[in-house]
């Protein structure tokens, strides 16, 4: 009696435990998210600073020329793409209208598609669940098309380019920090560890996580350019808007598993369903890409990857939605490291955490 009661509160204290950190994960996201993008991108780049280093330059004036130096590379990408870029916005309100009004000519129930395209036939159901009854009579009609009304677009951009803008200087900062402190806060750890038994399997499972995830995101970045350009080929050849910018979309959302090429085959059909083709022209694309990606899911990354990285799909996928809604983009881009570092956790972890181990491998 007193040992299943023991079980049941051991079970308790878990559940509510687990609940708390996955609070914690989503009340501290701001905070979190540039330090493990910093450590993570610190793993990638530790190398080149060690090789900075056998060059006789210090750690820190190699860590400031390895993140100038990426940052420069970035800006200098874009500087040279923004035309393809602007001409690619340019034409999103027209291929928009098009596809609305496609989308409203089919017969019904279809004919309800057209509502994604259109903003203006959200806006009274947002209006009715959330304003005020007399808001609506209280504003002038012409205001309704004037400033005002995109006032708030424009804020709401304009808060979430600056909140990416501060993100991305944190953790840029936070990784010029790592990279110059060195190994300075792995060999701290590992004096902090009660045994020298302890401080091996520590320094064992650090160096591990190194080599594991310096390899998938050196090997997931190589594929991600390939597949990329070859896209950007496909995009021309398919007379596609602006095939530089479906290359960099293809490069970007490659690194999101699954829901990135879920992404990119919704913008493919959005885009060719409104174009001038028919239903083949606005299939082809899409297919193309479902075709490209499957290759290179199930054949060159098994092959690339190693064992070290055979994953289980579906933990991936419910580890990239559940880090897609603790911390959103962000989250889902570092949810294959995460969970890579979780499996080497669990296979150190003697029979205990073995079927989990077992769970998450491929």
């Amino acid at each position: 009696m007193l040992k299943s009661w023991a079980r049941e509160q051991a079970i308790a204290v878990t559940v509510i435990a687990s609940l708390a950190v996955v609070a914690a994960l989503y009340l501290a996201r701001e905070l979190l998210i540039p330090v493990a993008a910093a450590l993570t991108f610190n793993i990638v780049l530790r190398p080149v600073v060690r090789w900075l280093e056998g060059a006789r330059i210090p750690a820190p004036a190699g860590a400031a020329i390895v993140v100038l130096g990426a940052v420069g590379v970035l800006v200098g990408a874009g500087y040279g793409l923004a035309p393809s870029i602007e001409g690619f916005l340019t034409k999103l309100p027209a291929a928009e209208a098009s596809a609305h009004n496609k989308a409203s000519a089919l017969p019904p129930p279809f004919d309800r598609f057209g509502a994604v395209f259109d903003g203006s036939g959200a806006a009274p159901v947002q209006s009715s669940m959330h304003a005020p009854p007399d808001s609506s009579s209280a504003r002038p009609a012409s205001s309704a098309a004037g400033p005002s009304a995109s006032s708030p677009v424009i804020g709401r951009v304009f808060g979430t380019a600056t909140s990416v803008i501060a993100a991305l200087i944190e953790t840029l900062l936070l990784l010029m920090f790592f990279l110059a402190a060195g190994d300075m806060w792995r060999q701290r750890l590992i004096k902090l560890a009660p045994t020298s038994a302890a401080a091996r399997r520590l320094a064992a499972f650090g160096d591990e996580v190194q080599t594991v995830l310096a390899r998938y995101l050196g090997i997931a970045t190589l594929l991600n350019i390939g597949q990329g350009l070859v896209f950007t080929g496909v995009a021309t050849v398919l007379h596609l808007p602006a095939p530089p910018v479906w290359g960099i979309l293809t490069f970007c959302l490659e690194f999101i598993p699954y829901l990135g090429g879920l992404v990119m085959v919704v913008l493919l059909l959005v885009i060719g369903w409104a174009g001038t083709g028919g239903i083949s022209h606005a299939l082809l694309p899409p297919i193309c890409y479902l075709v490209m990606t499957t290759i290179q899911n199930d054949v060159v990354s098994p092959v690339t990857y190693g064992r070290q990285l055979q994953l289980n799909p579906a933990a991936i996928l419910i580890s990239t939605m559940t880090w897609w809604f603790l911390w959103g983009v962000p989250g889902a881009f570092l949810s294959v490291p995460i969970l890579a570092v979780m499996k080497i956790f669990c296979d150190r972890g003697g029979e205990r955490l073995a079927p989990v181990a077992a769970l998450i491998a491929g």
